[in-house]
């Protein structure tokens, strides 16, 4: 059986991995499913400053890319 101790390890090493991932996600230029990990993460544990801090730079890069696609569409 599980100790709340062992509950607890485990839930932080999930929110570590969906971290990870969602920030993995973010360099490999794939910023909405960045978006979307880091949600899952912040629904489990909204107090992460981390994540929250990182699925901000995965929206700024959203934004950022369909500024670069408006000024694309307007150049040609």
């Amino acid at each position: 059986p599980y100790s709340w101790d062992d509950v607890r390890a485990m839930e932080s090493q999930l929110l570590t991995a969906y971290r990870e991932l969602g920030q993995t996600q973010h360099i490999a230029g794939n910023y909405q499913d960045a978006v979307n990990t880091l949600n899952v993460s912040l629904a489990l544990s909204p107090i992460q400053p981390e994540a929250k801090y990182q699925r901000d730079l995965a929206f700024e890069a959203i934004v950022d890319a369909n500024d670069m696609d408006m000024i694309d569409t307007e150049m040609k």
